[in-house]
């Protein structure tokens, strides 16, 4: 660039490695200076749009990939990039339909079929993303994605084995990596295998000490151990890294809730209703904490809204034991449908 400051090809391999090194500002203005240099540089819109979705500036992404698929309607990696843009929000319909455009431009591309995997699971379509999973790992069989995203999708299919047999091919593939560890510690919480699951959540916290999600995690494990006391401080952390998590207050008051601390429950459950006013979850364990309190009129409220967002709320309350001290009551029988 010192030698040729009009060489739009440098700017764009430098911007490239500033986004490597999550340097994202530094690479934004690299790609900038591309395209004053060639407006016409699909290369450079593909880059910047990659970069804003980093970001979580969507809809800029959007706007310079769909630029860069314009300049160039062949440009495989612009849809695969774009198809990012639009799952991240939520728009799976438009993603589906840009990583079918990629697979067909290149229908080796292991990136595209673990792509287009991903989002089905977002859908929930897991079947469907295994599919995408397996022939990504069958044209790139070291796909490290592939077999971590394969793993979750099998969990969520409750086949635990397979899952952890792609979580170890994960993990042997890339050992530092934080989500493999905290995924396998999924898979083992959900065999039963708390200690495993514990000891999975430890190595993700030490590769990466503000993993929120893996301190909920091990919180859970621990409360699974009758271990409250480490249970509530891995929910405090997870809290202090993300105040805005309503599941990690909705846990943590599950268990203040059972250790009979009434108050502190209905605080925490407070809380996660404010940040998530459609946790059927929350509503539910508040019904139950203010039924132990004696608290008739909150429950049937926090019980009624939980039905409203969780059918199955209904047949679960019919047995929950936190409310047979108001079993015979009149409005709770008609809620409840007995």
């Amino acid at each position: 660039i010192e030698l040729n400051p009009k060489d739009e090809t440098a700017y764009n391999e430098r911007g490239y490695a500033y986004s490597d090194l999550k340097k994202y500002n530094e690479a934004i203005a690299d790609f900038n200076k591309a395209i004053a240099i060639n407006p016409k540089d699909e290369t450079a819109y593909n880059n910047r749009g990659y970069v804003y979705d980093a970001l979580g500036k969507y809809t800029e992404s959007i706007a310079d990939l769909t630029k860069a698929i314009q300049l160039n309607p062949k440009f495989e990696m612009a849809y695969n990039n774009r198809a990012s843009a639009y799952n991240n929000l939520k728009k799976h319909n438009e993603a589906i339909a840009d990583l079918n455009k990629a697979i067909a431009l290149n229908p080796k591309s292991a990136v595209a079929y673990n792509n287009r995997g991903y989002v089905y699971g977002d859908l929930g379509k897991y079947n469907e993303a295994i599919t995408d999973f397996n022939k990504s790992i069958e044209l790139h069989p070291n796909h490290y994605d592939a077999y971590n995203n394969r793993g979750n999708a099998y969990g969520a299919l409750g086949k635990y084995n397979e899952a952890l047999n792609d979580f170890n091919k994960a993990i042997s593939l890339d050992p530092q990596s934080m989500h493999a560890y905290n995924n396998r510690g999924k898979a083992y919480d959900a065999l039963g295998k708390h200690t495993e699951a514990i000891a999975d959540y430890d190595k993700a916290i030490a590769l990466n000490p503000k993993f929120e999600n893996a301190y909920n995690n091990r919180a859970s494990a621990y409360y699974a151990l009758g271990k409250h006391t480490e249970a509530i401080a891995d929910f405090n952390k997870a809290i202090t890294l993300n105040p805005k998590s309503a599941d990690a207050y909705n846990n943590r008051g599950y268990v203040y809730d059972v250790l009979g601390k009434y108050s502190e429950a209905i605080a925490d459950f407070n809380k996660s209703i404010e940040l998530n006013p459609k946790s059927a979850n929350s509503y539910y364990h508040r019904a139950r904490t203010y039924s132990k309190t004696g608290d008739v009129k909150s429950v049937l409220q926090d019980l009624n809204k939980a039905i409203q967002l969780k059918p199955t709320y209904k047949n679960d309350a019919k047995t929950e034991k936190d409310f047979d001290n108001i079993r015979n009551n009149s409005d709770f029988k008609r809620l409840i449908g007995i």
